[in-house]
This record gives C-alpha cells, sequence and structure tokens, in this order.
C-alpha cells in the first residue's frame, strides 16, 4: 500500500486543517487500533488511529468505529493524558512515516502542559508513542532498553526509527540529483528513484519517473535528467500546497493501491475518486480494518481452543495406549486358570510351568514367581485381570469425555473462524468462560443480545443460523416440532433451522436450506458436502452434554456444494 512519506506529509496537512483546534473527548481502544473522539465546531469527528499490520493507517471518520470494551495499559495512559486535551496541531515528521500530534493537556490542578503522541506509520513495525518534554510516557510496544537499534521506555528521550541509507528528495539539489543519476545510470527510472530517495513508495516511484521520464522502466542514463528532478519537486512541493486528488484502484471489491494524486499504472483497472484524503483512507480501509480487527479480537481465544485441543489429542493417545494394555486382561485370566487346574503338578520354587490350554489346545508356558506358592501366583494374576478390567471400562469412558470434549471445542473453533463482527468474538468468549476454559475478570460485561444469522429460501421460508453453540442449542429448543433441522454430517458446524409455519417446503427450499448450513460449517471451501435433516421432534439434547451437542435420529443426508 501507497502509505509513504509523502502521502503521510499530504494527510497531515489535511488533519492540521481538520481537527486541530478539537478537544478530545474520549479515548477508545481495542486490538491496536485506538480513537479519540473530537468535538470542534459544534460536531463530533472521530481520529482512527489503526497500527495492525494488514490495515495501518489514520483517517477521520464521522462514525464511531471501536465499542467502549474494558480499557488495557495503553488506553489507560492515553485517557489519563489526553482526556479535556485540546489538540494544537498535526504535522508530518519529516522524511519519515510519522504523523505527530500535539496536544495542550490540562493537569487535575488545571495547569497546562504540551503533550504529544507519534503515530507511526510502518506496516508490522507501527507504533503510537506518547512523549511529553521529549521524553516517553509510554507505547503500545516498547523497546528493549538495551536494544541496539531504539529504546522506547517511560522516562527515556524519544527517538526516531533508524534512518534508511538514502537521501531527502526534498533536500536535494540539482547538481547532487544529477550526480546520482549518473551514479545509477544502468537502472531502470522507478528502481534509482526507490532506492535513492526517502520518502518513496513503488507506487509513486513509478507514477513520478513516468511523468518526469516518460516511462518508469526508462534506464536513467537515457532519461531526461532536468525532467526527471522537475517531477521529484513537484511531488514534494505537491504535499506541502495541497489540491489533492484522492485515488483508489479496486480488482472488483478489493482494493488494490490507492495515493493522494491520479494512478495510472493498473491501466483499465475501475478508479474512484474522494473528495478529502480521510474520506479515501475510511473507505479502502474499512473492510480491511474491521477484519484486522476483528482477527485480532478472535486470535487470543483461537490460542486458548488450539492449545486446549492440543492437550487433549495427547491425553487421548496416552489414554489409547493404556486401552490397548487393558486388551491384554485376559491373557492373565487365562494363564491364572491355569495354574489352578495344573496346582497338583506345579511345586513351589518352579520358576514357570507348562500347561495346555483347553480352549485351543495349545501349550501355554507361564511364567511363576518362585518365592512364593503355586496359589499366591494365581491370586496375583487374577488380581491383575481385575484391575485391567476395572481400568478399561474407566480409560474407555475418559477417552469418551475427552473425544466428546475435543469434538466440542472443534466446534468453537470452526464458530472463532466464522466470526462476522466483535460482538460473535463477544458471545463465543462468554461461552468459554461459562464452559471454564477462559478465567471471568472481576468487572461486569454487557454483551449485546446475540441474534443469528437469517436467511430467505426461494419458496419463502425462513432459514436461521447459530452463530456459536449456545445460540444453535436455543435455536433447536425453540423451534417447532415440525420445523425441519440441518447440519453438515461428521462435522462441526451451525444448527440450521427451516421454518416451515405449517407449509410443507419444496425441493428447492429443501437444497438451499443444506447448502447454507454446509456454507456455515468447518467444510463450507469442499464440495459434495453431506448434510443431515430431520424434523425438530427427532433431535434431543443429552442431559448433561456440552453446548451445541445433540442427537437425533429418523433422518435423510443431502448431498450439496456450499
Amino acid at each position: 500500500m501507497a502509505f509513504d512519506g509523502f502521502f503521510c506529509a499530504a494527510l497531515a496537512r489535511e488533519l492540521n486543517e481538520t481537527v486541530s483546534g478539537c478537544r478530545v473527548e474520549k479515548v477508545n481502544y481495542a486490538g491496536n487500533t485506538a480513537e479519540l473522539t473530537l468535538y470542534g465546531d459544534k460536531t463530533k469527528k472521530y481520529l482512527l488511529l489503526s497500527l495492525s499490520a494488514a490495515a495501518n493507517f489514520v483517517t477521520v471518520a464521522k462514525e464511531p468505529t471501536l465499542a467502549n470494551d474494558i480499557p488495557n495499559a495503553f488506553c489507560l495512559l492515553l485517557r489519563k493524558h489526553l482526556q479535556s486535551a485540546k489538540l494544537v496541531s498535526v504535522a508530518a515528521v519529516e522524511d519519515e512515516r510519522i504523523i505527530r500530534f500535539t496536544f495542550d493537556s490540562p493537569d487535575d490542578l488545571g495547569h497546562i502542559s504540551e503533550k504529544t503522541l507519534y503515530a507511526e506509520i510502518m506496516g508490522r513495525y507501527s507504533n503510537l508513542v506518547i512523549t511529553t518534554g521529549g521524553k516517553v510516557l509510554g507505547s503500545l510496544f516498547a523497546g528493549d532498553l538495551v536494544s541496539y537499534k531504539r529504546a522506547l521506555m517511560p522516562g527515556l528521550p524519544y527517538e526516531l526509527p533508524p534512518r534508511q541509507n538514502k537521501i531527502s528528495a526534498r533536500a536535494v539539489s540539482a547538481e547532487e540529483f544529477a550526480k546520482l543519476c549518473a551514479e545509477n545510470g544502468e537502472k531502470s527510472c522507478e528502481k534509482f528513484l526507490l532506492e535513492t530517495f526517502l520518502c518513496f513508495s513503488p507506487l509513486s516511484a513509478y507514477e513520478t519517473a513516468r511523468i518526469g521520464a516518460g516511462s518508469a522502466e526508462l534506464c536513467v542514463k537515457y532519461a531526461d535528467i532536468s525532467g526527471l528532478f522537475a517531477s521529484v519537486k513537484g511531488l514534494c512541493a505537491k504535499t506541502a500546497e495541497g489540491g489533492f486528488t484522492p485515488t483508489a484502484v479496486y480488482d472488483g471489491d478489493k482494493g488494490v493501491e490507492f495515493y493522494f494524486t491520479d494512478i495510472t499504472r493498473y491501466g483499465d483497472f475501475p478508479k474512484r475518486t474522494f473528495g478529502t484524503l480521510c474520506e479515501l483512507t475510511h473507505v479502502f480501509f474499512a473492510q480491511k480494518g474491521a477484519q484486522a480487527l476483528l482477527r485480532e479480537r478472535t486470535s487470543d481465544l483461537a490460542a486458548v481452543v488450539s492449545q486446549r485441543i492440543k492437550r487433549l489429542e495427547k491425553k487421548s493417545a496416552a489414554q489409547r495406549e493404556e486401552l490397548a494394555e487393558c486388551a491384554e486382561k485376559d491373557v492373565f485370566r487365562v494363564q491364572g486358570e491355569l495354574i489352578t487346574s495344573n496346582m497338583f503338578r506345579i511345586k513351589q520354587g518352579d520358576p514357570e510351568c507348562v500347561c495346555t490350554d483347553w480352549s485351543t489346545g495349545e501349550q501355554v508356558r507361564v511364567r511363576l514367581d518362585p518365592r512364593v506358592s503355586p496359589s499366591v501366583n494365581a491370586a496375583r494374576l487374577f488380581k491383575k485381570y481385575r484391575k485391567l478390567k476395572t481400568a478399561e471400562l474407566v480409560i474407555a469412558e475418559q477417552l469418551e469425555e475427552s473425544d466428546a470434549e475435543k469434538r466440542y471445542l472443534e466446534s468453537v473453533m470452526d464458530s472463532i473462524e466464522r466470526c462476522e463482527s466483535g460482538d460473535d468474538a463477544d458471545h463465543i468468549k462468554e461461552e468459554l468462560v461459562l464452559g471454564g476454559y477462559i478465567r471471568k475478570n472481576g468487572k461486569k460485561t454487557f454483551l449485546k443480545p446475540a441474534r443469528p444469522a437469517e436467511f430467505t429460501t426461494p419458496g419463502g421460508f425462513r432459514v436461521r443460523v447459530g452463530r456459536n453453540n449456545i445460540m444453535n442449542d436455543s435455536l433447536t429448543k425453540s423451534a417447532a416440532k415440525d420445523d425441519i433441522w440441518f447440519h453438515v454430517k461428521n462435522f462441526s458446524g451451525s444448527h440450521v433451522i427451516l421454518y416451515t409455519e405449517g407449509r410443507e417446503p419444496g425441493d428447492d427450499d429443501y437444497t438451499e436450506a443444506a447448502r447454507i448450513a454446509a456454507r456455515h460449517s468447518s467444510v463450507r471451501g469442499g464440495k459434495n458436502v453431506e448434510v443431515d435433516y430431520t424434523r425438530v421432534r427427532n433431535v434431543r439434547k443429552p442431559a448433561g452434554s456440552k453446548p451445541g451437542y445433540v442427537t437425533y435420529d429418523k433422518y435423510y443426508t443431502a448431498v450439496v456444494d456450499p
């Protein structure tokens, strides 16, 4: 993405005109995204600072994006220093992808001090740092105190990230530019700009070279050096003068690239222009930002469930090994019976005896403990047999419980992977808290009422889909006896209810409901997926079973493509 140094400077200029002078009413934080609610000119604006590696950007929106989640330590730090503060100015750090927000912040006694918030928009190295008097108060990602690159610890002076071994395009003179061109004559104009000067991204280097040299692929030694220099300086001047043309390129619904000037690199790809850079970044990153935020909210849940599944797999493997050992219990029973039946031939002190197994007619060699009598040897073998027999029953029951819990957690993982919003993630987290997999924090959480997904079949029948296991149970329990229940066969998935309302659905309605069930399952990417369906009256939930687990009979199976 082209969130390079030039775009950063252009965006900072627009933000300074848009939000400087506003006061901070509220600070929210979720995942790696901070949101400052600003009030000015009798309107509220929402400054969004997204530091997710997948979607790192800065924008101003008209509506809030983040919910009032329980704040973490960094959010509390921002609230402490920026709540009620006045945003004085916004500027870009020269030749860096860093936007500097300067605030006048009152303390508890009303004394004003300057606080600076640095938004470092650098892909996976993005960070958010708050300082005062040039010293760090805190940062989202703290650098190691002994780091040879950069230390970001409270109380230490704020240092810019390590500078690249490149030259400032703003400061370079015509003579220096010509000398650099002579030294890099074999490179293409695009590669020359990208590798020599700060602030350039592949897109801006391409567009600048195309304008200055006529072709981005042209070797520097054949290019018009004065025209290329003028194009570089023109781009630098444009960030300071304004008059932007915010443009985004799309491939279908997928955003490909964006910039504050026109984009020609992608040929016939459809383009869309925007009124402001904030509108451009907000629209372009809306889907990616939401997906990144959702991934961050579900990653911890997925890690907890995945770790528990691995433990269960290890536990089940050990239980199966023990069960295999128990399968040999009859050997000890037979040996004990052979000793008992041949007691008259065995003397104490014999190390072994050879007896005929009356059931097979084979000769069986039985080892004995010569220190004890034959009757004691037989008693020990019978005791070992009874012990293994009892253990076999217990271990089989434990193995069944482990397998049931593993199936349940796999269904939870499937729900996590199919989360569509933060509310879905919150309800899954609550399910894990109720199941004892996650420790409940002391604060009360207020969840929005969960609603199942709804669809309509070609015949006008309503279909509802559970978003998590608790909702699956609720859907099935509340459905009428004649409604039709769907679930993917032998895999994790949502409970799907086709509401009949006293009518008989057609073949297309059954097929559509089966497709919906296949689509909301762990095999949604497959083909020829088997889906079981039956009347709700045939679905039963065993007492004490895990959420979402049911048994059913008198069912049919449909084969569909999700």
